[in-house]
């Protein structure tokens, strides 16, 4: 009886708490249209970056991801790509093998 009465009121007290989440979050929400224009404007700050990820298999057979967006367009950004590709080769397959031009 004492178990019935206890389980009974975790309901009641169940259904009161979710009665006031439910009144609060349908209070606290943008109607549809402020939404949509909240989606479609220029100033999203809470959209994720664009990410242009490239598979890179090391000498070991390993394969990670890196993303070019990490990196600039002119001589630095290949250099730090080249030298992040090393990294990631010596981290995945131990030392002695990394990148390696083809005519060096």
């Amino acid at each position: 009886m004492k178990k019935v009465l206890l389980l009974a009121a975790f309901g009641v007290a169940g259904l009161m708490s979710a009665n006031q989440v439910s009144q609060t979050f349908a209070k606290s929400h943008l109607t549809a249209e402020q939404n949509l224009n909240f989606i479609k404007s220029a100033n999203n700050k809470f959209a994720p970056p664009a990410h242009q990820f490239v598979p890179i298999q090391s000498p070991c057979g390993q394969v990670y991801y890196l993303d070019l967006n990490q990196y600039s367009d002119d001589a630095a950004g290949l250099i730090q790509f080249g030298n992040d590709i090393n990294y990631f080769n010596e981290q995945k397959c131990g030392s002695g093998g990394g990148f390696q031009g083809q005519y060096t």
